[in-house]
């Protein structure tokens, strides 16, 4: 029975969420059992009661299930399942279905209907004549004909006046289903017309439905076979995929089409009715007949199953539709040609050709598959830092285009010109495609992005940005003494305040593009930042914000001095070079700014010599009056170096023991440019480095005792001193006393002077001409003297330090010989003339704590 045979039809797309993220990919295991007169599709993989499915799937795989026949019960790994419509489920682990279905109810035969559906398509020959005179024009003839079957089939309430159905069963029952003895006398047979005039195709239109119907009778003898043509409101005529289901009506809503991967379907749709290769006009069959075998062809292409190989046992599919079919499954795959499968779904239920109810089928339809073109348009993220900038170029970027995720199947490649405008590349169909980059534009970061891009109309453009590359900066430099290298001021000078301009050049042989003045901080240092700006430009900033440099050229001059330091004039460059493919460049490293200090050398020394003078103590006052005591080192120097910017005064303050003060003021100013002396006394010399400070030595005397041969000291004895340059006058007379002692005072070292005896005392003879010159020269640091008499260097002359005094003793020369312990100065005088060495008379310079 055939009642047995179909049953009601419930459809569930069963789906896996592709979203639905694994720790790792691995198969499960799918079993399907089929219980009763049902059949379960699984991608196109036909499973019933005879044949169970056993099959291995990737986990997170999307299935799609279609279960035809009425469902008494459903199990999914042993849970019952209470509805069957959009059903979702994950297939986490091994997942087994099993589904037990019952025998259908006829729901015509609940209306009191009872069709033939047995015997449906073949028609007892007395009433095809009937059917055949129809035709002609002749229905008159047959009313009470027509009465007779409708109360034999239990139709009489749905015909009119002239036995024949009105248009209200079709809204009830389907038109099919009057194909069988009796009831097809109810229909008239016509070829509708309007339906098959085209229409032009409306891809955009949003919210499809169904916006005519018709049915058309294949009559092929003993038999007659109908089937419907829909017309969907893109414009597109669809046919039935799915024999066994009810049919859409006319205003039925139905889904989006989508493309179907079926090849069988394809040519079906390609080959059949309609189709850009329709071949069934060279068989000599009428319209209806085309329209007709197509759905057989689609719906046994699609499900396994039609309404000819199940209507009166398969009589039409086996005798001529079933030929056809097979020439058309051997023709190629007109997807070579663009020709692409569509269907829509129908929701709802209604009552199939065979009297149960069911869902709604899908309907099917063919074009060729629409094709779009896609452009890429770039542009910079960071256009302030790419636009008018020769380093940054779109020129020969290049893209990839894929047809998956993975961007692995490569469709073509895009090649981009100076303005960032591509290649187009068409005949594209409407699906997703990927987008890669493969290789950088000039100065730009690889972008390792992959871009899904969707046709769905005839010409797409695509837009992506660009980094540009940029090299961040934070610390620009850092300042240094030039003589210490530590970030610490000498002196009174500071790092701070130096002013450095900086000049970002895209072209060095051109203007700078980009312009700053920065001033340093505390620590010498130099930001990139706003609080470091005395003026200019914005910044450059990364997609980050990071201040940095651009592929170019940097040229970093100081401008302004910090205090105490000199103007370094010299233009640093740096180049930002292009390299890598990240955003981020790494040319750029701050720059150690040695700052040479402003600096000056005190060199204190003898006067006439360069002995160095230790321990003289200077005051130095500063630009802003206070004031440092320096004192030179055992070499006689001091050293000032970052020198505060103003005047500077140096005055000595304290000399030496056994030298002469000399308080005359250096005063100079302190530049950027240097040094500039203001004043600079005679005991000075300054060569714009060095300042040599002379100190002369004090005064000494020359202490002279006259004695007689007995050593008594001769009271009265006169001596004269001359300057030996002007011998004619005399300098200094003196007369001994009592003890016989005379002094010469303030004598000046390094002078010659000539001692003349001028006065003989009492009872003595005064020598006749007779004069010696005498020199002293001395070097207090050293505790050295070098006495000449007659111009002989003297050996061990006896010096008084303490007194600043050379002591000399005088006697006459009678007949007797002098001691050793004295030294014989001239033979010829009437006296003799000796440096003393004994007695109170010879006394050693002492220096504190010690003799």
């Amino acid at each position: 029975m055939i009642k047995k045979i179909f049953g009601v039809f419930f459809a569930s797309w069963l789906c896996i969420s592709p979203s639905f993220l694994y720790a790792k990919e691995e198969q499960v295991k799918l079993h399907v059992e089929v219980d009763g007169p049902g059949t379960i599709w699984i991608d196109d993989q036909r499973v019933q009661k005879e044949a169970p499915l056993e099959q291995r799937l990737d986990r997170g795989a999307i299935l799609s299930i279609l279960v035809s026949g009425q469902i008494e019960s459903m199990l999914i790994n042993g849970q019952t399942q209470s509805a069957f419509e959009e059903k979702e489920i994950v297939l986490e682990d091994d997942t087994t279905i099993k589904i037990a279905f019952q025998e259908a109810e006829n729901e015509l035969e609940k209306k009191g209907i009872f069709l033939d559906i047995e015997n449906m398509g073949m028609i007892p020959a007395h009433q095809e004549a009937i059917l055949e005179s129809y035709q002609r024009g002749e229905e008159a003839h047959y009313v009470q004909e027509r009465f007779k079957a409708a109360k034999k089939t239990g139709l009489i309430d749905y015909v009119d006046d002239h036995g024949f159905l009105t248009p209200q069963f079709g809204k009830m029952f389907s038109w099919i289903s009057l194909d069988v003895p009796d009831a097809i006398l109810l229909k008239k047979i016509e070829t509708p017309e309007t339906i098959l005039e085209p229409m032009e195709l409306i891809p955009e239109t949003k919210g499809y439905s169904v916006i005519d119907s018709a049915h058309f009778t294949a009559h092929v003898s003993p038999g007659y076979i109908s089937n419907g043509l829909w017309r969907l409101s893109n414009g597109k005529l669809a046919y039935c995929a799915q024999a066994m289901m009810a049919e859409p009506m006319i205003n039925d809503a139905t889904s989006d089409p989508f493309l179907v991967d079926n090849a069988a379907l394809r040519k079906a749709l390609y080959y059949g009715h309609d189709g850009p290769g329709n071949i069934l006009p060279s068989k000599g069959w009428d319209v209806a007949k085309q329209i007709v075998a197509t759905n057989d062809f689609c719906s046994m292409a699609y499900t396994g199953v039609s309404l000819g190989n199940q209507a009166a046992n398969g009589w039409h599919w086996n005798n001529w539709i079933r030929s056809a079919y097979e020439e058309i499954m051997a023709k190629p795959d007109p997807i070579q040609y663009g020709y692409v499968a569509y269907m829509v779904k129908t929701p709802g239920s209604g009552i199939n050709w065979a009297g149960q109810h069911a869902s709604k089928q899908n309907l099917a339809f063919g074009d060729y598959e629409p094709t779009g073109s896609l452009q890429i348009k770039k542009s910079s993220s960071n256009p302030s830092i790419s636009q008018h900038n020769p380093n940054y170029s779109f020129h020969r970027a290049k893209y990839g285009l894929y047809s998956d995720p993975k961007a692995t199947q490569l469709v073509g490649e895009f090649i981009f010109d100076a303005n960032g405008v591509s290649n187009t590349i068409s005949n594209l169909k409407y699906k997703t495609f990927y987008l890669k980059e493969l290789s950088a534009p000039q100065g730009f970061a690889l972008d390792p992005t992959i871009y899904s891009i969707t046709i769905s109309k005839s010409t797409t453009q695509f837009e992506v940005k660009d980094l540009p590359k940029i090299n961040p900066v934070s610390l620009l430099l850092k300042k240094v003494d030039q003589q210490t290298g530590l970030s610490k001021p000498q002196g009174s000078g500071s790092l701070q305040g130096a002013e450095y301009r900086v000049d970002y050049y895209a072209d060095a042989k051109k203007a700078p593009i980009r312009s700053w003045v920065l001033r340093s901080d505390a620590n010498g240092e130099i930001y990139l930042k706003d609080a470091y700006k005395v003026s200019g430009d914005p910044f450059y900033t990364n997609s980050l914000g990071q201040p940095g440099f651009p592929i170019g050229t940097i040229k970093i001059q100081e401008i302004k001095a910090p205090s105490g330091y000199l103007l370094d004039p010299e233009i640093r460059e740096i180049q930002i070079r292009d390299a890598g493919n990240v955003e981020t460049l790494l040319s750029f490293k701050a720059i150690e700014w040695k700052e040479a200090p402003i600096s000056l050398t005190i060199f204190k020394h003898q006067k006439g010599m360069d002995v160095p003078i230790a321990g003289t103590r200077f005051i130095h006052t500063l630009p802003d009056g206070s004031q440092n005591e320096l004192v030179s080192d055992e070499n006689g120097r001091i050293d000032l170096a970052g020198l505060a910017f103003g005047e500077h005064r140096i005055e000595e303050a304290e000399a030496k023991n056994g030298y002469v003060l000399d308080p005359s003021p250096f005063v100079f100013v302190a530049k950027e440019s240097g040094i500039e002396v203001k004043e600079c006394p005679p005991c000075m010399e300054w060569d714009g480095r060095v300042l040599k400070v002379e100190n002369a030595p004090t005064s000494f005397s020359i202490k002279v005792h006259k004695q007689n041969r007995a050593k008594t000291a001769l009271e009265g004895a006169e001596f004269t001193l001359y300057k030996a340059e002007d011998s004619s006058e005399a300098f200094q007379i003196k007369t001994s006393d009592e003890n016989g002692d005379l002094a010469f005072s303030n004598l000046e070292e390094g002078k010659e002077y000539i001692l003349k005896e001028t006065k003989a005392p009492p009872g003595y003879r005064l020598p006749l001409d007779e004069a010696h010159s005498i020199k002293v020269e001395t070097i207090p640091t050293q505790n050295k003297v070098n006495v000449w008499i007659d111009g002989i260097l003297q050996e061990g002359p006896h010096f008084d330090w303490e007194q600043k005094q050379l002591n000399m003793l005088v006697y006459n020369q009678e007949q007797m010989v002098l001691p050793n312990t004295a030294l014989f100065v001239a033979s010829s005088w009437g006296s003799l003339l000796v440096l003393a060495s004994i007695g109170m008379i010879y006394k050693k310079r002492k220096d504190i704590g010690h003799e």
